[in-house]
């Protein structure tokens, strides 16, 4: 790894996690940097350029799609000493709108394709990876998935909260946050005379 002078600063990516109900959007990168990776659309926050319109043009570029209902969800510090990069990379989560995705620029991808969240292709892109180790998704028993986003307390009672967040697309407006005494959300159910979790860990 090279030394750091002050010529060298992090660079800011943007990574688009574009979700069509319960799958995500990844291509197969063909460039150097992250090549053979998959990926989901993103790349470099030009200069005056807003992340919201970042995420927009970077998903047209490279897919040729449509997204809505756009929404900031966390920021990862990527520092990748095999390809001596540092990033700080934006994730947003978006709802897929229109347009069947297609490689609209086959010098850097192979093809795209939906995934589920507990059935993820590899190797993933390393900024990908980051956010994975950082962040734990769950998946409820009736099927959708979620990313836990904090622990907390009840503002009253003291009691033990679980705070989490959606993983997938819905045409109508979703609250931000869910928050679910620790207690049931780590409880099981009653599932057909079998008790199963209510939420199960997937990464």
């Amino acid at each position: 790894m090279s030394h750091p002078n002050k010529h060298n600063h992090p660079k800011i990516g943007l990574e688009v996690l574009v979700l069509k109900e319960e799958k995500l959007l990844l291509h197969l990168r063909k460039k150097s940097g992250g090549r053979m990776t998959w990926s989901p659309p993103g790349g470099h926050l030009e200069w005056f350029e807003t992340p919201e319109d970042c995420a927009k043009r970077e998903t047209y570029e490279e897919a040729g799609i449509q997204i809505n209902n756009l929404r900031f969800l966390t920021a990862t510090n990527d520092l990748n000493t095999e390809s001596n990069s540092h990033y700080i990379s934006l994730f947003y989560l978006a709802d897929y709108k229109s347009v069947t995705p297609n490689v609209k620029e086959p010098d850097k991808c192979e093809r795209w394709e939906w995934f589920s969240w507990d059935n993820l292709p590899s190797p993933l892109f390393f900024p990908l990876q980051v956010f994975l180790s950082q962040n734990i998704i769950y998946q409820h028993y009736k099927g959708k998935f979620y990313l836990l986003a904090n622990e907390s307390q009840h503002s009253e009672t003291g009691e033990e909260m679980m705070v989490y967040r959606s993983l997938y697309s819905s045409l109508e407006v979703l609250p931000a946050f869910y928050a679910r005494p620790k207690n049931i959300f780590f409880g099981e159910v009653d599932v057909d005379g079998k008790m199963v979790p209510r939420f199960r860990k997937v990464n």
